[in-house]
This record gives C-alpha cells, structure tokens and sequence, in this order.
C-alpha cells in the first residue's frame, strides 16, 4: 500500500472516484522525482485505472512528449467515445 504521506489524499480521492469518472495515469518513463513504481502501485490501488508510461519522459510528460501523452489523451477520449473527439480523429485518419 502507498504511503499516507507521499500522496496525502490523492490516492484515496482518484480511488473513490473510480467506476464514476475514468482514472487514467500517466508516467514518466524516467521519473526521478516519483518513480515509476509508485505508478504501477496508484494504478493496482485505483480499481478500473488505466496507467501508460511515455518512454523517454520524466517527470512533466506532458511538457517533454507533449506529441505522446496527446495521442494517450486522444486514444482515451475515442474509448469513452467523446463524439468531437472521435470525428476529429476519423477525419484525420
């Protein structure tokens, strides 16, 4: 189990939220600030999450592979089938 303090109530609030909202991690292959293994423990405590990893990236993904974690964010708004999303990835295709 994670510990209370590295996450205070981050943890509990994303697993409270899981089954109502979807709970996607992303990580940082690289990151030395909060290792990859805290990811994969976050995702096996937060039923239904999903966790992908961005290689090469640390610990701001989305400002090292922006280009990566939008085509995650992209993937995950075709699998909730957010309809202006999933047009605009059909006419890009």
């Amino acid at each position: 189990m994670l510990s209370a303090n590295r996450w205070g109530g981050t943890l509990p609030f994303l697993a409270g939220l899981s089954g109502r909202v979807p709970v996607h991690l992303i990580w940082g292959e690289a990151d030395a600030s909060v290792s990859p293994d805290y990811g994969r423990q976050a995702h096996s405590e937060i039923p239904l999450s999903t966790l992908r990893f961005v290689a090469g990236a640390g610990h701001l993904p989305y400002f090292e592979k922006p280009e990566e974690v939008n085509r995650l964010l992209d993937r995950l708004l075709i699998i909730f089938d957010v309809p202006a999303v999933s047009q605009e990835y059909e006419r890009n295709a």
